[in-house]
């Protein structure tokens, strides 16, 4: 079952042929119902989810990922609850509910915090950062990807610090503030 719902991933992360993505979904899905496999189901939620998403079918995602979230939940899996928190979170971001996207990555922010999972909890600040940059918030955007490059650099991560850099050179420069953005620009 699990290499359905791996067969399946990759499909979906190809964003190519969709329908063989659900294919291989269904299959886990179904033996993993057969089997009473309830992490089987899970998991195809999370590629039903995904899939829907990049189809633009938001409210289905959002219950697909749901679903995922809620099983994630009684089991306290925090590393998948963070995974399925991320899905959701981009998919209120796609269909511009921003609120609830914030509401889910500070969600997101707390459990990585509460876990020490640095590397999540940088890329929710980062996601943070897109967020308020897309609602014209610069001073909290640069605040979140300041501190998600905090993280990066701990973790000698640097594309995602270089990544970081431009995040806040495009904040600056979307406020015309083209001499700070070139700053932050020149090093990333």
């Amino acid at each position: 079952m699990r290499d359905y719902a791996r067969i399946s991933s990759l499909y979906w992360k190809s964003h190519k042929q969709n329908d063989k993505a659900r294919k291989y979904a269904d299959s886990t899905r179904i033996l993993s119902e057969l089997l009473h496999f309830d992490a089987g189901i899970a998991a195809s939620h999370y590629s039903y989810g995904n899939i829907d998403l990049f189809e633009g079918n938001y409210d289905q995602a959002l219950d697909h990922f749901f679903k995922n979230l809620q099983f994630f939940e009684q089991q306290a899996d925090s590393l998948r609850m963070v995974n399925a928190l991320f899905a959701i979170g981009k998919v209120y971001k796609a269909r511009s509910d921003l609120d609830k996207a914030i509401d889910t990555y500070y969600r997101l922010t707390t459990i990585c915090e509460r876990t020490n999972d640095e590397v999540g909890l940088a890329f929710a600040r980062n996601s943070l950062g897109g967020i308020f940059r897309q609602l014209e918030k610069y001073k909290e955007a640069i605040s979140s990807y300041q501190q998600a490059n905090v993280i990066f650099t701990k973790l000698k991560m640097t594309k995602d610090y270089a990544m970081g850099l431009q995040n806040i050179g495009n904040v600056y420069n979307t406020a015309m503030k083209y001499d700070s953005a070139i700053i932050f620009y020149k090093p990333a």
